[in-house]
């Protein structure tokens, strides 16, 4: 019996198989703050490929508002 530790085989494997659909996920989807979340949720998933598949979207997310926030702030600036 496997423990809570670690995974059973068909975890594994499902978990392989939901890393390579969260490559095709469309940027605009993981834009959303729901999925946003939802990636956070599962960032600690115990496969590895899960987590470098979720970890890959949640880091061009990140990039792109930390580049918003940063122009913003830039812009606000620059008036005041």
């Amino acid at each position: 019996m496997p423990s809570a530790i670690e995974p059973s085989t068909p975890r594994l494997v499902l978990h392989e198989l939901l890393a390579q659909l969260l490559e095709d996920v469309p940027d605009k989807l993981v834009k959303q703050k729901s999925v946003e979340d939802e990636l956070l949720s599962i960032v600690n998933a115990p496969s590895e490929s899960f987590q470098k598949a979720t970890y890959k979207l949640l880091r061009t997310n990140i990039v792109e508002k930390a580049q918003d926030l940063a122009a913003s702030l830039e812009f606000s600036h620059s008036e005041g």
